[in-house]
């Protein structure tokens, strides 16, 4: 008989009965409980079926309950339950050559949907991570739930009981969802979404119609409300959860339902609800649908809303985004200056999106005033919303309105709420500035100092030169990895699997599971680790983001967190290495097959039609495919229309930044609009600051706190203009 490792689970399941005396069944109460995850076998020695009692293969149709039993048994027997024999389980061990080969192999035959001849190879690899893989792809596959059955439901429940960790595990559990029987009894199905809450609404109503029958009703009221109020659930579905759970609804969870299903546009569900609230709804509805679809005739339709409902905040929003997109700017302010608090709101993050645009042009025309004041009243309270709210508050109250007290009090306030380097390193600059500004130079360089922490940022780098500090990298932290704890990362089983996707070729799958394995482990040791495998096997793009994370951490890895890739480079580019790697960190992050939703292609994200071109004017072959096959290629090309925009910008980095990123016309509409910083008419920190779109501005600070990292790596000698100095200080000269 062949041995269990040598089978797919799959296989597995449907022919290996377990004989069920070999086991202790979690029912205490001898009333069909199952209590998932009560099993724990600990196999050692060789995986072998001899030892249970086997028939050919499983029938899933007299006791569910039984059966779930039965896979989870068999699949802790599979999987050797890790909790208890972490160090001797099968899967935290190398491979052996042959198994890699025919695992990589078969990987590659998976991708091409071939399921047979990779579950050919995967059992002659005798290799349990090698099983575990197949399964994972096999169960992962979309077009493999189509004709779902209860037992993908019982093997799914114990991979994922199992395997935790491992990436895409939310597919599963809708997979799972999905396959879960409709016999299944309820103190099971609470048992299953008790440990895994719903991913699907279909799941969420089994859960909630389990709660009921088993008594359940205080928990799933509140589960109710709060699923009801948010669910993007069919027409179908949400008269069966009215009709059965309607007597446990509020009128309060009904508005909240009706404003989430219009702000969503989900307008045939929004106005069923709007049918039970009735008293003015329905009229509520139909303006605001017509205001969100540009239809004819709104203002009668607004007209017809009731008095009471007149300042609903769905329907002032509605009304002030309307207004905007026609340019009413005057108009919408009237809703802006009486909009409601942020708590009376489900969309708060979306009036701020509305405010910041129409403070922005407010600033185009100049009018500093009026921006000020919208900025003041932002209301936001967390997230990044506020961090951008509160400090573009304070910027215009000390840059416009000359009011440095009020500035310096929404500086160092924000500086205590925000917790990121960005965040904390914008916030204690302009704290500086702002102390500056009341003429007490004591406690502006304490603040500089305090910025001056976060050396990888673009104010800590500002504050730097603020200080006359040497430049020089954040300190390093990381920590020392020992042979054991490399000996230990390489046996884990995300680290392997990692490696065998690389290895096949299949490169994103590759990068799902090292981020998995850094996740999971989450300790300083596991991200050096971590980011230094993902540079060693060419993933760039996972060492910066493993790097990224371990930074937010207080870890600085310097090496992964800035790929130097020199070779890569022609040499004829004409611009400065370093800057080219600024630029490719903060396009790609060193990722060659990086594609961006607009088709931008490769390490400096070309455009295809901008790639054509530049290969036009350089008098060389135009190829797209090499735009990410060839990294040269895409350098060589990127590097040139760079150039060419240095040279429109009289070299200043910061403008040539920004026509990368946002286009040169747009550069020069906002140098018309705000001022040119090459003549020193705007410091460019300022003119930064004032370009409109929130991305532009983003990226040319990103690319600018790369330069200063890279500079220092590549040792390149500065050769920088009065342009590039106020680029790089913020300051005119």
């Amino acid at each position: 008989m062949r041995t269990l490792l040598n089978l797919p689970f799959d296989k597995i399941i449907k022919r290996l009965p377990v004989n069920l005396s070999t086991t202790k069944r979690g029912d205490k109460g001898g009333n069909r409980a199952f209590e998932h995850g009560t099993f724990s076998f600990s196999i050692r020695g060789q995986y072998s079926l001899k030892a249970l009692n086997l028939a050919p293969r499983i029938e899933f149709r007299k006791n569910i309950a039984l059966n779930i039993i039965a896979a989870a048994a068999i699949f802790t027997i599979f999987c050797h339950n890790t909790a208890k024999a972490q160090d001797d389980s099968p899967f935290n061990r190398l491979q052996t050559k042959q198994a890699k080969e025919l695992t990589i192999s078969a990987l590659k035959d998976m991708e091409k949907k071939n399921w047979k001849a990779a579950e050919s190879k995967i059992t002659q690899s005798k290799d349990p991570l090698a099983t575990k893989i197949y399964l994972w792809r096999y169960f992962s596959q979309a077009e493999e739930k189509k004709s779902l059955s209860p037992g993908v439901f019982l093997r799914l429940s114990s991979f994922l009981r199992q395997n935790p960790n491992w990436p895409g595990t939310t597919k599963l559990r809708q997979a799972a969802e999905d396959a879960m029987p409709e016999d299944l009894p309820s103190r099971e199905v609470l048992a299953w979404f008790d440990s895994f809450p719903p991913k699907t609404s279909e799941g969420m109503a089994r859960y909630l119609e389990a709660m009921v029958v088993e008594g359940r009703d205080k928990e799933m009221r509140e589960k109710l409300a709060d699923w009801w109020a948010q669910s993007l659930i069919s027409r179908d579905l949400q008269q069966r959860i009215f009709q059965k759970f309607g007597m446990y609804l509020t009128l309060d969870a009904h508005k909240k339902r009706f404003d989430a299903l219009l702000l969503n546009g989900n307008y045939t569900n929004a106005r069923a609800i709007a049918g039970v609230l009735g008293q003015g709804y329905p009229e509520l509805a139909e303006a605001r649908i017509a205001l969100t679809e540009n239809k004819s005739g709104v203002t009668a339709l607004i007209n017809k809303v009731p008095g009471y409902l007149q300042n609903d905040p769905g329907l002032l929003y509605e009304r002030l985004k309307w207004r905007r997109q026609r340019n009413m700017d005057l108009e919408a302010m009237e809703i802006l200056h009486k909009a409601p608090d942020a708590k009376m709101v489900q969309n708060p993050q979306a009036w701020w999106k509305e405010r910041h645009i129409i403070i922005r042009r407010m600033l185009e025309k100049r009018q500093y005033k009026s921006a000020t004041y919208l900025a003041e009243e932002h209301m936001q309270t967390e997230g990044l919303p506020y961090a951008e709210a509160e400090w573009l508050a304070g910027w215009l109250e000390l840059r416009y309105l000359n009011q440095p007290t009020e500035a310096y009090q929404r500086f160092t306030a924000m500086y205590e709420k925000v917790a990121t380097p960005i965040s904390k390193g914008r916030a204690a600059y302009w704290a500086g500035r702002a102390a500056e500004g009341f003429h007490k130079e004591d406690l502006a360089k304490d603040w500089y100092e305090k910025a001056a922490r976060y050396r990888s940022v673009y104010y800590g780098q500002m504050a730097i030169r603020k200080l006359a500090q040497t430049e020089g990298l954040p300190a390093p932290s990381a920590p020392t990895l020992s042979n054991s704890d490399i000996e230990n990362f390489s046996k884990n089983e995300l680290v392997q699997a990692a490696i065998l996707f690389h290895d096949a070729g299949q490169r994103k799958t590759a990068s799902d599971f090292l981020q998995a394995f850094v996740q999971s482990q989450d300790n300083p040791k596991a991200y050096r680790f971590g980011a230094e495998l993902a540079a060693k096997i060419g993933q760039y793009h996972d060492a910066v983001k493993i790097a990224k994370r371990a930074t937010e951490k207080g870890l600085f890895l310097t090496a992964q967190a800035y790929p130097v890739v020199t070779n890569w480079l022609r040499g004829d580019e004409g611009v400065e290495g370093a800057f080219i790697h600024a630029v490719i960190r903060q396009e790609s992050m060193f990722d060659v097959d990086a594609r961006s939703s607009a088709g931008a292609t490769g390490l400096m994200q070309l455009m295809p039609g901008t790639a054509k071109d530049v290969a036009k004017k350089q008098n060389i072959a135009y190829n797209p495919g090499w735009l990410s096959s060839r990294p040269d290629y895409n350098i060589h090309l990127g590097s040139a229309y760079m150039r060419s925009l240095l040279k429109r910008y009289n070299n200043s980095y910061g403008l040539a930044t920004a026509a990368y990123n946002a286009g040169p016309g747009n550069v020069d509409k906002w140098i018309k609009m705000f001022g040119d910083p090459r003549t020193g008419e705007i410091d460019l920190l300022d003119w930064i600051e004032l370009i409109p779109v929130y991305e532009t501005r983003d990226y040319v600070q990103r690319v600018m706190e790369n330069l200063y990292i890279y500079r220092i790596l590549l040792k390149e000698s500065h050769h920088r203009n009065e342009a590039d100095i106020q680029m790089v200080d913020g300051t005119n000269p």
